[in-house]
């Protein structure tokens, strides 16, 4: 999860830390933040609270076409260890298909190069905005070249809270 947060007059996203809903700050920006283990300070928040304008959700995707009929074309990048995609690595999972590799009894997955996807793309789904949960989540779809994709991956997925005037043209940030 991530947070849009308006704190002094200056909006900052967070990213959600430990699945802990909290942000992360090198410096003690809210007088309430308590030191963390590591380095820096963190403060536990409530999405309902009014200073969080946004609460909200990041899934990535990429578009291959494995040549299988009746397979997906759409396939959910998790991001993890093995799937890098900053040097071309991407494995997707799914039901096992022939040639791909088997993990367990209905699942199996395929290494490809981040190069052989025909597109990518963001789904950002809102829970909160201006600290009321909405009645129904909202969903919003945006296609990305592949350096924007690389982009906003990095910007989402950093744990670190941030100033956002610095990172302005990112994607979801309005």
């Amino acid at each position: 999860m991530s947070f849009v947060i308006m704190n002094n007059g200056i909006l900052y996203h967070a990213g959600e830390p430990m699945g802990k809903h909290a942000i992360i700050s090198k410096d003690k920006l809210f007088p309430d933040a308590k030191p963390r283990f590591n380095s820096g300070y963190m403060r536990e928040i409530d999405p309902t609270d009014g200073s969080v304008l946004e609460y909200f959700d990041i899934d990535y995707f990429v578009e291959y076409d494995n040549g299988i009929e009746g397979a997906p074309t759409e396939w959910q990048f998790n991001g993890t260890k093995e799937s890098d995609i900053f040097n071309d690595i991407v494995w997707i999972h799914g039901d096992n298909y022939p040639g791909w590799e088997v993990i367990d009894r209905a699942w199996s997955r395929k290494k490809i190069t981040f190069h052989e996807c025909t597109g990518q793309f963001l789904k950002k789904t809102v829970y909160y905005r201006g600290g009321k949960k909405l009645a129904r989540p909202q969903v919003k779809r945006v296609d990305l070249s592949k350096d924007e994709f690389k982009r906003a991956f990095r910007f989402y997925e950093d744990e670190d809270f941030r100033v956002l005037s610095e990172y302005e043209g990112e994607p979801f940030l309005s």
